[in-house]
């Protein structure tokens, strides 16, 4: 009998490659960069968000170091370049594409959306689960 369910192969780690895309940041490399972190790296058949289960201590070190510090800080892109070199070096995913999320919210009757100028989350709030409930509480009504 084969298993035709592909997201629960993936996210178990019961297939050696599949397609599939991943969450990161835009403005912050962090939040991209800790997606590889040895923390995520769960064995195969435990559930996982992030499907990748890769470990490098030395990687998962500067990532540490790039948490601690803002993404407008000097030190910034000289600790990113490190950490992309070695996820690199270890051919983590394979970029295909990028995928930018256009979000169009109608403010008839509701503002504070999550935007540019107001980017207190990502404004895919599917994205993750639960996400919702933070733009909800953000809304404010207009009439």
């Amino acid at each position: 009998m084969t298993n035709t369910d592909s997201r629960a192969l993936m996210v178990e780690g019961k297939t050696e490659l599949s397609i599939f895309g991943h969450r990161g940041g835009v403005a912050d490399p962090h939040d991209t960069l800790d997606l590889y972190h040895c923390k995520n790296a769960l064995p195969v058949g435990e559930p996982v968000l992030i499907l990748d289960r890769w470990c490098d201590e030395e990687y998962s070190a500067i990532v540490d170091q790039i948490g601690l510090i803002a993404p407008d800080d000097p030190q910034m892109r000289p600790l990113v370049k490190q950490a992309m070199e070695i996820w690199y070096e270890n051919s983590v995913e394979v970029p295909l594409n990028q995928w930018v999320h256009r979000i169009p919210y109608n403010t008839t009757y509701w503002d504070n959306y999550p935007s540019t100028e107001n980017p207190y989350m990502q404004p895919a709030f599917w994205f993750a689960s639960g996400q919702f409930g933070n733009v909800l509480h953000n809304l404010e009504a207009k009439q």
